[in-house]
């Protein structure tokens, strides 16, 4: 186990920091399923609130040398899950919305 029940991320987090790659695995099982349905609540749709939790980790392992400054590591992804999935509905709407002036 990486961090206690009771919300410790900090070692986690530094461990995804320096590249453990098993860390950001347990992450993943960890929080994939919440993720997936919090961004569900914004989207309706569950495979692209799926695509966008994906989204989500991919950037968090690129980025994941700055991640050291977060104190947060899963209100960090929340935020991230947030603002992707209102990002995903902006951009559904201007497409529907260029198809309607076709």
């Amino acid at each position: 186990m990486f961090y206690d029940k009771g919300g410790n991320l900090k070692f986690i987090t530094r461990e995804i920091s320096a590249g453990n790659s098993r860390a950001f695995d347990y992450v993943f099982n960890e929080f994939y399923v919440s993720l997936c349905r919090f961004s569900f609540t914004f989207i309706k749709d569950q495979s692209k609130a799926e695509g966008v939790v994906q989204e989500v980790f991919i950037k968090l392992w690129e980025k994941r040398e700055s991640l050291s400054e977060i104190d947060n590591l899963l209100s960090y992804m929340m935020s991230m899950v947030r603002n992707l999935s209102i990002d995903h509905i902006r951009k559904e709407k201007a497409g529907l919305k260029a198809q309607q002036k076709i």
